[in-house]
């Protein structure tokens, strides 16, 4: 019998010597076999030991990298939620202030532009626009000089003319009596044949004028 795993062997077979002092057999299993020895006990227990800590240092760098990865992320939504109201609010004052400039700039265009009057219907390449300012002025029967026309050009590549009298009461006068009919012809002005309509109206502000495109074309989108 083998003396470390007990196993039965006959003595012929194992070659074993059947003298008294022959007492102790190892079969050739055993005898090639390493058995574990305290030492090896103890490195197998550090090894499993030094796994165990590796891997709970890694869950613990895990789960702080997780954390230090949340609070950033969290940061980083507070940073974006104070710079979008941050936006907010300047893209609402700014809407503010331009709105109040624009409303600004519109009185501004009203008091510059109260004593003029924009004619169309008059001819391009006109030499003397202020002699015809005054026979227009003649036919609604207001008698002016050259010195009460401040400024009178063309505008928009000739198609209009553009006056601006030193006093708006003129202006005001011309325009009473021309919404009487409203039936002012080139020749009333210049004389001739030509009865082409011409139209005086005001020069309007820019808020204005996108008023009375907005109106202009409602009204031919509902016809």
């Amino acid at each position: 019998m083998c003396s470390k795993c007990n196993l039965w062997l006959h003595p012929t077979c194992a070659k074993v010597s059947e003298k008294p002092e022959s007492f102790s057999f190892t079969c050739s299993g055993c005898a090639h076999s390493r058995v574990p020895d305290d030492d090896d006990d103890g490195s197998i227990k550090a090894e499993v030991r030094a796994l165990s800590n590796s891997f709970n240092n890694f869950v613990k760098a895990n789960q702080d990298f997780k954390k230090e990865v949340s609070t950033c992320v969290n940061e980083v939504k507070t940073d974006i939620l104070a710079c979008s109201k941050l936006i907010n609010s300047v893209y609402s004052s700014t809407s503010t202030k331009i709105a109040e400039l624009k409303t600004e700039n519109d009185i501004l265009h009203r008091r510059l532009n109260r004593g003029d009057i924009i004619l169309s219907g008059m001819p391009a390449g006109l030499d003397d626009l202020i002699s015809n300012v005054v026979s227009l002025c003649l036919f609604f029967g207001i008698t002016i000089n050259s010195k009460d026309v401040y400024q009178v050009c063309y505008m928009n590549n000739q198609k209009l003319i553009l006056v601006k009298f030193d006093n708006v009461s003129i202006r005001d006068r011309i325009m009473k009596e021309y919404f009487k009919t409203r039936s002012l012809k080139l020749c009333d002005i210049m004389g001739g044949e030509v009865s082409s309509r011409v139209y005086l109206n005001d020069h309007y502000s820019p808020a204005a004028s996108e008023l009375n495109v907005f109106i202009f074309m409602s009204h031919s989108g509902a016809e």
